[in-house]
Parts: C-alpha cells; structure tokens; sequence
C-alpha cells in the first residue's frame, strides 16, 4: 500500500484499511481506525504489511518522524505483523529522522535492476511476472491469464521498465485500469502500450514504447 500525499499520522490507518477494501477506510478519529486496523489485520491472519513510496512521507518533513513513529507503535511493538516498507532514497532519510523506527527493522536492501541479458535476473523477471499475472487472476481483477512471462511480452515489459520492479508494477497498474475499463478478461498488447505510455513515457523514463502507439 502506499500512504497519501497528506503525509499526516492518520493516512497510515487510511492507507491499511483501504488495501483491506473497507468501504469507509477515513471513517472516524485517528485511534478509533487504528483500532479498526488491529482488529482486521489480527481476523484475517495478516502476516506482512508492506508499505511502497514511503518516501511520500519526506513531503512533510516536520511529520515524517512521526508517522514512522506511528508505525512501530500500533504495528511493531504489540507485535500485530511485521513490515517492510519501500521506497526511493528519499525514504531512507525519513528513516533516518525517525531512529525509533529505524532501530527496530532489519538491514536496508537495494533491488538493483534486474539484467535481462543475466540468467538469474531474466528468470527472477520472469517468475515475478507469473506471479503477478496469477495474483491478477487471483484477486478476481482478471477473468483469465494475460501470459505476462511469455518470452516477447516479458522482454518488452522488461524493456519499458529497464528491469526495475517499481516500474514495471506501476506499468501493470496502468494496463489494469485500462483493461477494466474496457471490460477486457485479460491484460493485452494494447493495454500494457496504454500502462507503458501513461506511466514510463510520461515520466520519460523511456522515448520509445516497446509495445508501440497506445
């Protein structure tokens, strides 16, 4: 999940009640959805809660301590599930604002891009993109398979992306919605030209959409 741009304490609770799918995930004061939140993640059996663009957190510097404070208190310290949280490096310095968080969680990872012309790093691309074409599937978002690791299609996600996880997550998003606004059963060539041209190309990531004119 990702937090809000607000960037206040209460866009944590916000931002785990509305991955849980409640229907009014901003309903009521700060430490009532925190509660809320405890008592979902603990009926469902929620093992792992990972928060992506922490770095949203920098936007408001004099709250980026206490929103990773926030964090260890409802989360890590009763011990409801553990936490990963991703970001850019801009992140890493609301962590280090943060040291009460960042003494209680594990060494930092760098996901360097994954090098398609390396065998390890190809099927590492691969497996991820079968595992998210199942999840898609899985989840009810899809109908059937879109064949996301095939050979042609993987490589041209690989190319969009330059082999970076964040990236090709953010392309697939885009394709999604584009899909279902379609109506379509599954992800095809032109929908993920639609996620590349909305996402990596806007962004200019890339000059050249490997999936041709969306």
């Amino acid at each position: 999940m990702s937090l809000a741009v607000d960037g206040s304490t209460g866009a944590v609770p916000t931002a785990i009640l509305q991955a849980l799918r409640d229907p009014r995930p901003d309903l009521g004061k700060e430490f009532v959805r925190w509660r809320k939140v405890i008592d979902r993640l603990r009926a469902r059996g929620v093992e792992l809660i990972l928060f992506d663009e922490f770095n949203r957190a920098s936007r408001r510097p004099t709250m980026s301590a206490p929103i990773a404070l926030s964090i260890r208190e409802h989360l890590l310290d009763p011990g409801v599930c553990p936490v990963v949280i991703v970001g850019s490096e801009s992140a890493g310095k609301v962590l280090e604002n943060a040291p009460a968080l960042l003494e209680v969680l594990d060494e930092q990872i760098d996901l360097d891009p994954l090098d398609w012309e390396d065998e390890g790093d190809q099927a590492m691309f691969k497996e991820l993109l079968g595992e998210l074409d199942a999840r898609l599937v899985g989840e009810k978002l899809l109908r059937d398979l879109s064949s996301l690791r095939g050979d042609d299609t993987a490589y041209r996600l690989w190319e969009a992306s330059a082999g970076r996880v964040r990236r090709l997550m953010k392309i697939v998003r885009f394709a999604l919605g584009t899909a279902l606004h379609a109506g379509a059963p599954s992800l095809r060539h032109e929908h993920l030209a639609a996620g590349v041209q909305a996402y990596a190309m806007r962004a200019r990531y890339i000059d050249i959409n490997p999936f041709g004119d969306a």
